[in-house]
């Protein structure tokens, strides 16, 4: 049986976390009906007893605490909420621990913005990454050392996982209980919860935003003319 750990993070968004939760346990039960043996064993886990989320409307409690818990087979780091940069300073405590269950063989898992957080530990440089589209431009600032690959919907490299983003992490799940217990299982699970386990792509959900990371200004007002107006004929001399 593998030790699952959640992570229970600060500003974590809760759909995110139980999602992982949830999947996992009906990967269980598909197995409890088979006769077979469980697969996972699942566990929030904390750097403290409790958090609040979404401005105190909901309170989650860690089934462990991070100190108590020598060893995990597969951590996910579920996405976590804007503001991003007071995600990754009030979640610095996870850091060195991911980075030690890695050294003891843990494989990690990342879910939309989650990916932020296993980018800080440094284990995703010179690797493939996926996040929630929206979030590309930031986390290539924060994180250049990574490759970004914001079409893709999950990375698989050495244990190293990460899912895209939104309710597109569920494929990653399904992926994982497909790996480490079969496909008929992910058939199961993905006929439970109604997602499409052939999904390969975000690149049909990204809304376009023009480049404008550059220093040509003339080029700037050019391209905000064309998308105010683009609604209009516009003349090409």
């Amino acid at each position: 049986m593998k030790h699952v750990s959640i992570l229970l993070l600060e500003q974590v968004n809760l759909a995110g976390l139980d999602n992982a939760r949830q999947g996992l346990l009906e990967a269980n039960q598909f197995l409890l009906q088979k006769g077979m043996d469980l697969m996972f064993e699942v566990e929030v886990v904390g750097a403290q007893n409790r958090v609040t989320v979404n401005k105190g409307l909901f309170s989650i409690t860690a089934q462990n605490q991070i100190s108590h818990l020598g060893e995990t087979d597969l951590i996910i780091i579920p996405p976590v909420q804007s503001p991003l940069e007071d995600a990754l300073r009030k979640n610095m405590e996870f850091i060195p621990w991911i980075r030690s269950q890695r050294q003891k063989g843990a494989e990690i898992v990342s879910l939309c913005m989650g990916a932020f957080i296993l980018a800080r530990t440094g284990l995703l440089d010179d690797r493939d990454c996926v996040t929630h589209w929206k979030a590309g431009d930031a986390f290539k600032s924060l994180f250049p050392k990574v490759n970004l690959v914001s079409e893709k919907i999950l990375t698989d490299h050495d244990g190293l996982y990460t899912g895209g983003g939104a309710f597109s992490s569920v494929n990653l799940i399904l992926y994982l209980i497909e790996k480490m217990v079969g496909r008929e299982c992910a058939v199961y699970c993905s006929k439970i919860f109604q997602v499409d386990l052939g999904r390969q792509s975000q690149s049909p959900f990204i809304i376009f935003k023009g480049q404008r990371n550059h220093a040509d200004e003339l080029v700037i007002q050019v391209q905000q003319y064309i998308e105010s107006k683009f609604s209009t004929p516009l003349p090409v001399v």
